[in-house]
């Protein structure tokens, strides 16, 4: 027999997916968002406490985004952003590293690096800020620079504390 509650339940669950999956990724850039960061962060923070490794986290805050939506448009300006999160993804171990678009602040990005000592990010930081020096894109009245800043905190093991959420704060 027909049972339209069940058919209720079934379009409901999917709607939730979808509005899952709307926030988990960033529609411009295709990057994961803040929140599911964090969901791959907690298994990251379970791994680390066991395994007593480090983890870095670099973020990149885009310069000047408002003056280039103002002065050369909204489309170079998605489109400088579109490139960052390109150039981020591109300086990534891809199979270990989350790069992620933050939910709140639309011009900053971050890279979770799972198993990552400071050295190590350092140098992480250090091709990055190369590849993000030289960065252009093709803009209505020419080449438009497109820059960024960046940084990076570290947690050892013994740094983490017992809170996946309060420890996750520390390095954004």
């Amino acid at each position: 027999t027909f049972n339209l509650g069940d058919l209720y339940k079934d379009h409901i669950f999917f709607a939730v997916e979808q509005l899952k999956s709307m926030h988990a990724k960033d529609g411009l850039t295709g990057l994961d968002m803040t929140t599911e960061a964090f969901l791959v962060w907690k298994n990251e923070f379970v791994r680390a406490k066991r395994g007593g490794t480090p983890t870095s986290l670099i973020f990149a805050d885009m310069d000047d985004l408002k003056k280039i939506n103002d002065n050369e448009g909204h489309q170079v300006g998605d489109a400088a952003l579109q490139e960052i999160a390109r150039t981020l993804q591109r300086a990534t171990r891809s199979s270990f590293d989350c790069v992620f678009r933050n939910s709140t602040k639309a011009d900053e990005f971050g890279i979770l690096l799972p198993g990552t000592s400071r050295h190590q990010g350092l140098e992480i930081l250090k091709r990055l800020k190369e590849k993000l020096s030289t960065l252009q894109i093709d803009g209505p009245k020419g080449k438009v620079d497109v820059r960024a800043s960046v940084g990076m905190a570290t947690l050892r093991a013994d740094q983490l504390g017992n809170d996946p959420a309060s420890a996750f704060e520390r390095l954004l």
